[in-house]
């Protein structure tokens, strides 16, 4: 395997699947298009699309989906400073579950891997850059003949780029997980990882 790959670029001919989760969906795909001919295959699971237009309505998608319980804690939370908590990331994250109860299987880390779990000040900078909103490789995307699977959970908060997305791309499949948010693996293991095995096996 080359190893420089991952520092350096590609230094050998290795092909590789790429798989992106959420905003991690962007940068596979900026690898696909940068390197088509070390990418044999796209995954993307729970993709914003191509660009960062989806943020124009992402946030009304979460906010409408919180109690005001939830509005309730979380303004505690953020006048206490515990802006980074795991609770705070319980509560926040409730909006991307189908099933809310399941948020407390994802946001379980190990103890010594709280500090490092979520990076708010990664977020904050790429935010904060003046031409973040303006980021966009559909061009280049909808160009590549390199297979592209995107697996989505039905309930989505990001729901409506990845059917552009599928409709644009030269070589794209989409499949939905049914009665699963942004995190389809853990509500639904079953058939996402069932889903997720096919595409890796697939030609």
């Amino acid at each position: 395997m080359c190893r420089e790959i991952l520092l350096k670029g590609p230094l050998c001919n290795d092909k590789w699947t790429l798989i992106g989760n959420s905003y991690g969906s962007h940068y596979a795909l900026n690898y696909a298009i940068v390197y088509p001919e070390h990418t044999s295959k796209v995954i993307l699971t729970a993709s914003p699309g191509t660009n960062n237009q989806f943020l124009v309505y992402y946030s009304d998608n979460i906010n409408m989906r919180y109690s005001e319980k939830d509005i309730e804690i979380l303004n505690k939370l953020r006048q206490s400073g515990k802006q980074g908590s795991i609770e705070r990331m319980q509560i926040s994250f409730k909006p991307y579950f189908y099933d809310q109860s399941k948020v407390v299987e994802l946001f379980d880390p190990p103890k010594e891997e709280i500090p490092f779990f979520y990076n708010f000040a990664y977020f904050k900078a790429a935010i904060a850059n003046p031409t973040f909103l303006n980021w966009d490789i559909s061009k280049e995307v909808y160009e590549t003949d390199i297979p592209i699977h995107i697996i989505q959970g039905r309930q989505d908060p990001v729901n409506g780029t990845e059917v552009q997305l599928n409709e644009r791309a030269k070589n794209s499949e989409l499949t939905y997980i049914e009665r699963a948010g942004h995190f389809p693996w853990v509500e639904q293991p079953e058939a996402f990882f069932s889903t997720l095995r096919k595409s890796l096996t697939d030609s």
